[in-house]
């Protein structure tokens, strides 16, 4: 049974049967990126951004994002116009160079070869989504991709969380959340699903409200005889 595979991979996970994972910090280590991106594009508009005011954008979509940002700093722009300046410069950085997180590529691997329904929930675009899954060797990786511009909330709202449980078939009750944002995490707690936080430099010093708390992928695992063997797993 899928039950029986996620409780081996950690008995938190016993009572579920499909994995849900966020993009940006989980699967790759895009959101240094993000960020980066962000504070370029302001610093063109003489606005500087720190660190710790850009953290607060994490896991949120990004015309959420930029529909903030212009309220915040009053840029004269339409939204269309910022978020299209924004993803052309993020897509620009992201081809530079980008590799998987450690453990990503095993853990789908393993969990795909043991029949475990898989989606992506990420609340970058479409096209960034296509990007990084395919820069990671990851395009063909799950059965339901749901992006932020396939729904009309971003986090920490459930909606998108709730459309890959729709997508995939499966009650949101019986679904894990592989989360690093406060914001995802909340998203996936309010759609009703078993939450994984994974910290990141983004949330050290913060209590995440996550059923379980990892410091990495490779610490969930697919222990049983017949899973892919590690030359097949990347990082």
């Amino acid at each position: 049974m899928l039950e029986d595979v996620l409780r081996d991979v950690h008995p938190v996970l016993a009572r579920a049967s499909a994995v849900i994972f966020d993009m940006d910090g989980v699967l790759a280590d895009t959101e240094p990126i993000h960020e980066q991106t962000t504070q370029a594009l302001v610093a063109r508009r003489g606005v500087a951004l720190s660190s710790a005011e850009y953290a607060s954008f994490t896991g949120v979509t990004i015309a959420e994002t930029w529909r903030l940002l212009a309220e915040r700093f009053e840029f004269r722009e339409s939204l269309t116009a910022l978020t299209s300046e924004y993803e052309f410069m993020l897509i620009q950085a992201l081809l530079e160079g980008l590799v998987a997180a450690p453990g990503a590529i095993k853990l789908v691997t393993a969990l795909r070869g043991k029949g475990v329904p898989l989606a992506l929930a990420s609340s970058s675009t479409r096209r960034v989504v296509d990007v990084v899954l395919d820069a990671i060797g990851l395009g063909n990786g799950f059965s339901a991709v749901v992006c932020g511009d396939d729904v009309r909330e971003s986090k920490p709202h459930p909606e998108i969380f709730w459309e890959a449980a729709r997508r995939l078939g499966i009650a949101a009750s019986a679904c894990v959340v592989i989360e690093d944002s406060l914001a995802g995490i909340r998203a996936g707690r309010r759609a009703g699903m078993t939450v994984v936080g994974l910290r990141s430099s983004y949330t050290l010093g913060f209590s995440l409200p996550a059923d379980l708390v990892i410091d990495s992928l490779t610490e969930l695992t697919v222990t049983r005889a017949d899973m892919p063997p590690d030359g097949a797993s990347g990082t």
